[in-house]
């Protein structure tokens, strides 16, 4: 089983990937999908402004892009870790100050750039772990990143519903995209546990013979 398709579905580790990269894109979209009421209701900016902000965070997916693939490949983990920790201070700054306009400007570049470099390395540890599955993994990682946009959208929906105004799903998203850092740190402490068995496990064959 283990050696299958689905047997590589019995990994803790692939389904903490999953979730990862689910937490990460609930808290990515969960400010996204507000973002123009920000621009307009919060930082005060006419409705033309909102294209402007919107370029500027796919100029940063851009650049995100580019950096992603090559600095995921040689650093995997300081990567990750210092995408999503990026993107913490941007949300958090967003929520804080977003009323003056060249923090959201700024926050919507730089936001662009960590979302996407932080996806490449969530997408390469799932296919680091999917074994025989590669194409399966793929597809369920890609499921995880819509459930993340299922929720996101309506955790900050909620929080606007309830009166706390348009820059909490910021806030909300910063909390989130803080779980999706603390799992990629559990997940790389579960590696070193991992690891630590496969040595132990050589040097007892080792002893034997």
């Amino acid at each position: 089983m283990p050696g299958t398709t689905l047997g590589a579905f019995t990994s803790g580790r692939l389904w903490l990937a999953f979730g990862t990269t689910a937490v990460f894109e609930a808290g990515v979209m969960g400010m996204f999908s507000y973002l123009a009421p920000v621009v307009t209701d919060v930082a005060g900016l006419p409705t033309g402004a909102v294209p402007l902000v919107l370029t500027l965070y796919g100029l940063g997916s851009l650049v995100g892009v580019q950096l992603g693939g090559r600095l995921a490949d040689a650093y995997p983990w300081a990567t990750l870790y210092l995408s999503l920790g990026v993107l913490v201070l941007v949300l958090a700054a967003v929520a804080a100050a977003s009323s003056a306009p060249w923090v959201l400007l700024a926050g919507a570049f730089v936001l662009g750039v960590a979302v996407f470099v932080a996806a490449t390395p969530l997408n390469a540890r799932v296919f680091a772990l999917a074994g025989p599955a590669p194409t399966l993994a793929s597809a369920s990682n890609a499921s995880a990143f819509n459930v993340g946009n299922t929720i996101g959208p309506w955790l900050g929906g909620l929080v606007i519903s309830a009166g706390f105004g348009f820059r909490m799903p910021s806030a909300v998203a910063a909390v989130l995209v803080g779980g999706a850092l603390g799992l990629g740190l559990l997940s790389r402490a579960l590696d070193a546990r991992v690891a630590r068995r496969e040595v132990s496990a050589v040097e007892a064959m080792a002893c034997r013979t």
